[in-house]
């Protein structure tokens, strides 16, 4: 039972170390390159992050084929912070998913 350990490990010890690098470097380019791209975009964080939804796109003539919406520029909540009813627009009853979403 000593050989098999003992010819796995003259193995690992006579591979090439660039196939260890090639591993590394391959793990660890992704996450600097998304760095990059985040730095010259200058993506604020999450906290300086204002969410708002906009006018409803919810189509009321879907079922006969047509579209139409229902004029609502803005989402209201129709509830207090935390409950259901806060993911209803008070305007046009519909679920804050069909208000399109600005990120600023």
């Amino acid at each position: 039972m000593i050989a098999p350990t003992t010819s796995l490990n003259n193995a690992l010890r006579n591979s090439p170390p660039s196939y260890c690098y090639c591993i590394i470097a391959l793990i660890v380019l992704p996450y600097s390159k998304m760095n990059l791209i985040q730095n010259e975009r200058k993506i604020p964080d999450k906290d300086e992050r204002v969410v708002t939804y906009e006018e409803c796109r919810k189509n009321h003539a879907a079922s006969i084929g047509k579209y139409a919406v229902d004029g609502c520029c803005e989402f209201m909540p129709a509830g207090e912070e935390g409950s259901s009813a806060a993911l209803r627009c008070a305007a046009c009853s519909c679920h804050r998913n069909f208000h399109k979403k600005v990120v600023r």
